[in-house]
């Protein structure tokens, strides 16, 4: 075919498409707090799940049922996205867009041993957040319930001869202090977005 020859379709050059109307999925970015050990465990890829805590609150946007009490879930459900909160500081820069200061964060988690004034990450702002996660599955469980690969999948690295589930009751009872009480846990699945 000669490619200055017409089309034998070129009489729908000009005719207009359809327009198709999706339905648009809200997806809502929620912060979570992760401490450094945390952290460089999500940015290797070991950790792709978290637990936290039920809340005995009364509605939300899921529930789980646990012992005929119904919880509010505070971090979503899937396709939302969280957004990573951890130790930072900033670093002042003179290379802003209006020719003033920019600040540049920096993370604890990559410099543990520096001597700079830490802010805690309670207090970090969405925008010095580097790290985005993405829900792909949420469910509630007993604490005792974790399995020898979701300890790993929280970022406990195997150990021959170490029982994961002992490296991660000594995990959780630095944080929470309650693991022989085998509370009621949101497990939080997710995969880190690429940036």
């Amino acid at each position: 075919m000669n490619v200055n020859e017409p089309s034998a379709f070129a009489f729908m050059d000009n005719i207009p498409l359809p327009i198709i109307k999706q339905k648009r999925v809200s997806m809502i970015e929620r912060p979570i707090l992760f401490n450094g050990e945390m952290v460089k465990a999500i940015l290797d890829g070991r950790k792709t799940q978290t637990r936290r805590p039920v809340h005995k609150d009364l509605v939300g946007c899921i529930t789980g049922k646990g012992e005929n009490i119904v919880y509010r879930n505070p971090f979503g459900k899937t396709t939302d996205q969280l957004w990573v909160r951890e130790t930072w500081t900033v670093n002042l820069t003179g290379d802003s867009k209006n020719g003033g200061l920019g600040t540049v964060p920096i993370y604890r988690a990559e410099h543990p041993n520096a001597f700079l004034k830490w802010k805690p990450s309670i207090h970090m702002p969405r925008w010095a957040s580097r790290i985005d996660l993405f829900i792909t599955d949420i469910r509630i469980e007993r604490i005792q319930d974790i399995s020898a690969n979701d300890c790993h999948r929280e970022g406990i690295e195997f150990s021959f001869g170490v029982d994961p589930h002992d490296e991660y009751r000594k995990l959780w009872d630095s944080i929470y202090k309650n693991w022989d009480e085998n509370p009621w846990v949101w497990v939080i699945e997710f995969v880190k977005v690429e940036k």
